[in-house]
């Protein structure tokens, strides 16, 4: 709005498209969707992505001017904090993974994040040893779970839920 009335300009950080998971939510967007994201994501000076290919795989991506609003910025790590273990942790005993090789995912449980492909991988991965801990919740957790049942590999996918960034996650 202040775009509008005093014609200051904006940087627009996009994260991802919107989903609702229930009735309410999936108004909203539906209404937002034709009525002002065309307009809040032309208008902007700049747009922030993590990737191009991941804002050109949203629903912006058509809408934006790719010679000139676009910068990348990928997610920063914080190298200090996020690195091999080199003691046990709580995690690692409550959830048996001392001695496993773990893939990890961390993340919204959204559909356009991927999870269902690399469940989908463990599937074909003989190795019983191999696990994947998926750490995160969102709209497509009881799917997620589901097909890990249709697959037999309740035994190797890990659901711990959201985790503290500060203390559990590293």
């Amino acid at each position: 709005f202040a775009s509008l009335f005093r014609k200051q300009k904006y940087i627009l950080t996009y994260h991802m498209d919107g989903y609702g998971d229930n009735f309410l939510k999936r108004l909203v967007i539906v209404c937002y969707e034709p009525l002002l994201m065309k307009g809040i994501v032309r208008k902007a000076t700049k747009i922030i992505a993590l990737s191009g290919a991941h804002l050109k795989s949203s629903k912006a991506g058509k809408l934006v001017d790719w010679n000139n609003q676009v910068i990348e910025i990928p997610n920063g790590v914080d190298t200090q904090a996020f690195r091999p273990a080199e003691k046990k942790t709580e995690l690692m005993i409550r959830y048996g993974l001392i001695g496993k090789k773990v893939i990890l995912f961390v993340g919204n449980l959204l559909p356009v994040k991927g999870l269902h492909l690399l469940i989908d991988a463990l599937s074909k991965i003989e190795d019983k040893n191999v696990v994947l801990l998926i750490v995160g919740g969102g709209y497509g957790e009881a799917e997620y779970k589901k097909q890990v049942k249709e697959k037999g590999l309740e035994d190797r996918v890990i659901f711990s839920g959201h985790q503290s960034p500060d203390k559990n996650l590293p």
